[in-house]
């Protein structure tokens, strides 16, 4: 047998991840958005991707330590979709001054509140071709089909 992947996802973000109550439900949002960072879909400018990866970086690793986060310690871990050596450094920058002292949920909790505040947060991007203001054509029609049918749904949930 073929191994089989599962992969769960955030269907409908909450407006003020910070707000949940449960805090294994704001560590999947937290999940879930670090996975759309990774893949592109929570598109940011480099200043604030640069400030979640500091970010991920203070919860995984805890507070910089010269002894053990030597040269460009980021480089070893793949967080952005487009990762550049300038926010590497401004990353690191941050996670060894500003962030300093951050426990892992406050690492976490701050990365929830520059995110949900993007402009791209709870946004799930399709590829489309042709824009206008009426419509769009999907590659296919089961993108067309998946495109409508997640639309029907941020309806309904938020109606």
């Amino acid at each position: 047998m073929h191994e089989i992947l599962l992969c769960f996802r955030v269907k409908f973000y909450p407006p003020d991840p910070l707000r949940l109550k449960e805090e294994i439900t704001r560590y999947q949002v937290y999940q879930q958005l670090k996975r759309d960072l990774l893949y592109g879909r929570l598109c940011c400018t480099p200043g604030e991707a640069a400030l979640l990866v500091a970010c991920i970086v203070q919860s995984e690793l805890g507070d910089y330590d010269p002894e053990i986060h030597e040269g460009n310690y980021i480089s070893e871990h793949k967080l952005l979709k487009t990762q550049t050596p300038t926010i590497e450094e401004k990353a690191m920058e941050l996670h060894q001054g500003q962030l300093k002292g951050f426990t892992p949920e406050q690492g976490e909790n701050y990365f929830l509140r520059i995110a949900s505040q993007l402009d791209t947060y709870a946004v799930d991007p399709h590829p489309v071709k042709k824009k206008h203001l009426v419509g769009f054509k999907c590659p296919t029609a089961t993108n067309c089909r998946h495109v409508w049918r997640c639309a029907i749904e941020q309806m309904l949930f938020f109606t």
